[in-house]
């Protein structure tokens, strides 16, 4: 994911007048070349190709199946985010079919382990969020706020400590909401 969408990415730039902000970008942007890769590049261009995130076809140019296509959008959700949603497809067209289409596909890399399940009500990014709220287990610098006030301790009002726990009464509303509309599919 990083040679992919991070802007640090080596494989970025091959000119002044040919680069991306991501490598995505550049081959999505560009009629690119394997041997327009500098030396250096080619061992990340060589990683892509045997991995089949990209292709590349006999005269030499770089290109996207529409298969890879689905890989790198399901990817690109999971770096931007952290996880991403077997029930929720992120293109509003014709949504049963694309997510049907990508819950297949999400299924074949849960297969080749290239992806992991869990079937949690929260998800990996949101537990961190709400640990870093409630708990002091897991962060140093955590808010700590159900240690703050269980136990029968005595603390002084504090109003930021009241909008945080609105934050978490909302969170929990939304994910009640989203399985409620979920199980009515």
């Amino acid at each position: 994911m990083y040679l992919l969408f991070s802007d640090q990415s080596h494989i970025t730039y091959i000119t002044k007048e040919i680069n991306g902000d991501d490598f995505v970008e550049l081959i999505v942007n560009n009629k690119i070349k394997k041997d327009d890769f500098h030396n250096y590049q080619r061992l990340d261009i060589e990683f892509l190709l045997d991995n089949y995130i990209i292709s590349i076809d006999k005269k030499g140019d770089i290109f996207i199946t529409e298969k890879q296509l689905l890989r790198i959008r399901i990817f690109s959700n999971i770096y931007k985010y952290g996880v991403i949603h077997y029930y929720h497809s992120d293109k509003k067209l014709d949504i049963n079919k694309e997510l049907a289409y990508q819950q297949q596909e999400i299924d074949e890399m849960i297969e080749e382990e290239l992806l992991i399940y869990e079937n949690t009500f929260f998800a990996k990014p949101e537990v961190d969020y709400l640990n870093y709220i409630l708990n002091n287990s897991e962060f140093d610098n955590a808010l700590g706020i159900r240690n703050k006030y269980s136990h029968g301790s005595i603390v002084d009002e504090n109003e930021d400590d009241y909008f945080y726990l609105l934050i978490v009464l909302v969170v929990y509303i939304i994910k009640i909401n989203e399985e409620l509309i979920l199980s009515e599919r």
